[in-house]
Formats: structure tokens, C-alpha cells, sequence
């Protein structure tokens, strides 16, 4: 028996930005901006919600848009580009078997209930550039339990505001950090270094700390 064959799917969804789907990849590239939605009904792929076994966001794309990818209901992990510094509003709402997501270095906003509703979610990887977590971000996704931050405990303590209520970022609070034991200019700098005496010494003395 033949594989039942799809038709390829493809059209707009922001200035610059387009989507195709081949019955079970949906592609998102571009260099621009994904347009917002007041719901996530309204997007041009809304009808493929249940179809989606993969979601591929290429780099190029500089937002996420409000309601994008709400309800998709089989996707398991996520990966969102560096280019992308802000993920709207409900842009992952109700993805009910999202296990992890990995924000690229970049990323610096995560929107209001951007992940809302997603029961399954437990791993967050994050990026030295976040700044924000904005408010009820990850309402209702109660299980996320271990996140990863891509800088040091003191540039998250300092850095990222994380919008706290009574139910909202909870389980990000709560979670299990682990982070990197030293900012990347302190590595840049000791490489360096190392760059200079492997090749014999320039003369100088250097003094590095943490």
C-alpha cells in the first residue's frame, strides 16, 4: 500500500516571514517579524494545530507572535532561534505534550502566558541574554523542574526579572538551576590568555579573577 501522500502546504504569517508544511514539519523562516494574533484560531496554519509533529522556527525570524503556536497539541520539544528576542503573548499556550524548550542566545523576553497550559513541560533551557519573564509566563504548566541558564547564578540573580503572583512563573521559582560557573568574558579572556602563552609570551603579566 502506498504512503498517503500531502500536499504541501505553505503561505504568510508576518512581514518577511512564511510557513510551509508537509504534513507533518511545519517550517517558519524568514527575515522579519511573525505577525499577532488575538487568538490562536485566527492564524493561517490553525486547521494544522493537530497535524504538527514538528515545529521548525529558522533563524531570521525576530519575534514570535502573540497566539502563534497555541494548541498545538503534538509537539514535544522546541527550539526557538536567537533571532527571535521576543516570544508574544500565548505564542506556546496549550501545547499539551511540550516536553522541553531551548531559547537560543538572543532571546530576551518571554511573554505574558507564553507558555500557559502546558501540563508536560519540565525542561527549560535558557540564554545569558534573557531579561525578562513577564507575567504568568508559564501559568498553569506546574511541572517545569529544571532549567539551565546559559549564564552565571549572580547574572540571573541581577539580570533577569522574573514577574512573580501567587500562580504564575511558580514552577520557574521553584525549579532546580544549574548554572555556568563563569561569565563568558571571564572565558573569553582566560582563552586568550592561554592563546599567548602557548605561543611562548608576550612579555607581559597578566592577573585574571573570577
Amino acid at each position: 500500500m502506498e504512503d498517503k501522500k500531502y500536499e504541501t502546504v505553505s503561505g504568510e504569517c508576518g512581514a518577511g516571514v512564511v510557513f510551509t508544511f508537509d504534513g507533518s514539519v511545519l517550517r517558519v523562516s524568514g527575515e522579519g517579524v511573525m505577525d499577532n494574533y488575538t487568538d490562536p484560531a485566527l492564524t493561517p496554519f490553525a486547521a494544522l494545530r493537530d497535524s504538527v509533529r514538528e515545529l521548525i522556527i529558522e533563524d531570521g525570524v525576530r519575534a514570535i507572535g502573540n497566539c502563534a503556536f497555541g494548541g498545538f497539541s503534538a509537539i514535544t520539544h522546541l527550539r526557538v532561534p536567537g533571532s527571535a528576542e521576543i516570544i508574544g503573548s500565548r505564542a506556546f499556550g496549550e501545547c499539551r505534550s511540550l516536553t522541553t524548550v531551548t531559547l537560543g542566545e538572543g532571546v530576551r523576553v518571554i511573554g505574558p502566558k507564553a507558555f500557559e497550559k502546558c501540563p508536560k513541560l519540565r525542561w527549560l533551557d535558557l540564554p545569558s541574554s534573557l531579561r525578562a519573564v513577564d507575567f504568568k509566563a508559564f501559568i498553569k504548566s506546574e511541572n517545569v523542574s529544571e532549567i539551565r541558564y546559559a549564564g552565571t547564578a549572580v547574572e540571573w540573580a541581577r539580570r533577569v526579572r522574573v514577574g512573580r503572583s501567587s500562580h504564575g512563573n511558580a514552577s520557574v521559582i521553584g525549579a532546580h538551576f544549574s548554572f555556568r560557573d563563569n561569565t563568558r568574558r571571564y572565558d573569553a579572556m582566560t582563552a586568550h590568555i592561554g592563546d599567548i602563552i602557548r605561543a611562548g609570551g608576550d612579555g607581559s603579566m597578566y592577573v585574571v579573577t573570577p
